[in-house]
């Protein structure tokens, strides 16, 4: 096969984007940093490192990842099984998916040659960001406080829409951290004594 046809079969291919589409809030100059903020808040730690050490330094935001697991376990210190079970629940949320398209390499002496790799595409990532962004500026936002979780329960739809962020999810899910209060009782004149 020729490098014009191999050119041609990877143009044609239909999953295969050479850009993905930001919101506006992440295209200024700033939005890097934004976007960061955000998918630390709506998402679980681990899943967080691996999507910054896929798109921190090693690629732009705005274009898709290809670097293998090995390499994303090197540059997070962690071992390789662990980035690809983190990769599977991006994909089991919908936030991730993985394809196979041809890139275009550059060797040492310039010339060019094309590689198979896995894309990891996080544009349901950077979607579900957005739409944490468009809920935290809406006229409806609540607060992610456990002062608030009885009264988002209340409301099923509100529910389901805030329980993909883990910041929420961890209000309405999981238990009060700290020592559980004790019950008191309070000291009466009999606990000191005959003295008084």
């Amino acid at each position: 096969m020729g490098r014009g046809t191999l050119s041609t079969l990877t143009t044609m291919n239909p999953q295969r984007r050479d850009t993905l589409s930001l919101s506006a809030p992440f295209l200024r100059p700033d939005g890097k940093r934004y976007l960061n903020t955000i998918i630390k808040r709506i998402l679980p730690t681990a899943l967080w490192r691996t999507w910054y050490t896929a798109v921190d330094a090693l690629h732009a935001l705005d274009t898709p990842c290809y670097i293998g697991t090995a390499e994303l376990a090197h540059q997070a210190a962690v071992s390789q099984r662990k980035i690809e079970i983190d990769l599977q629940k991006l994909e089991a949320r919908g936030l991730m998916r993985r394809y196979a398209a041809r890139r275009e390499f550059c060797r040492e002496d310039g010339t060019a040659f094309w590689r198979a790799v896995i894309i990891k595409d996080f544009s349901g990532l950077y979607d579900l960001a957005s739409e944490y962004h468009l809920w935290c500026h809406s006229q409806e936002y609540i607060p992610p406080e456990r002062d608030f979780a009885d009264f988002i329960k209340a409301d099923r739809q509100l529910y389901n829409k805030l329980i993909r962020f883990d910041n929420y999810r961890h209000v309405l899910c999981c238990k009060k951290p700290g020592p559980k209060p004790q019950a008191r009782r309070e000291p009466s004149s009999d606990d000191y004594g005959p003295w008084i």
